[in-house]
This record gives structure tokens, C-alpha cells and sequence, in this order.
């Protein structure tokens, strides 16, 4: 719930495209794919999802009266992958 007591939905679209590839036979299930560096997320793997809506979470400050807010993907898939590469090049 927002501060206001307004419930509001956040859904990130995962549209394929030119170097983007969303699983619907070849890979796992859930599966969005960036190319050519062949990056991909599960959605269905656990935490995935959580950290893309925490990525996404600022999106919805900028729209605030719109209670269904729809926005593309792929800029928080580039925002989680991205951030977890550079986790891992710490460890």
C-alpha cells in the first residue's frame, strides 16, 4: 500500500525484440534473455523478481495517480544483471 492507502500494481513488460529474447520453448520457462553477451534471468528463479520490482520500485514516484503502472523490463533487467556482476567481481 501506498502512504495514501491506495493499493497500486507495478508490472514490468518483458517484450522480445532486437537482442532481447523471452522464453517460450527453446529455454527454461521464464527465461528473458539480453543478447549478444547472452545475460539471462529466470523469472521464476527466487529472488529474481523481487529484485527486479526493487529496481522498478522508483517508477511509480513518477506517475503517482496511475494505480495500474505497466513499464518495460528490460532497463531493471540491465539494473539487476549488471548490479550482480559487479557483487560477484567483489567476491
Amino acid at each position: 500500500m501506498s502512504a495514501q492507502g491506495v493499493q497500486r500494481r507495478l508490472a514490468l513488460v518483458f517484450a522480445p525484440g532486437p537482442d532481447r529474447i523471452v522464453s517460450n520453448s527453446y529455454f527454461e520457462a521464464g527465461t528473458v534473455v539480453r543478447l549478444p553477451d547472452r545475460t539471462w534471468l529466470n523469472l521464476y528463479e527466487p529472488g529474481t523478481v523481487r529484485r527486479l520490482l526493487d529496481a522498478a520500485a522508483p517508477a511509480l514516484d513518477t506517475q503517482p495517480s496511475v494505480q495500474n503502472l505497466e513499464v518495460d523490463g528490460w532497463p531493471y533487467f540491465a539494473e539487476v544483471v549488471d548490479h550482480a556482476n559487479v557483487a560477484e567481481s567483489h567476491t
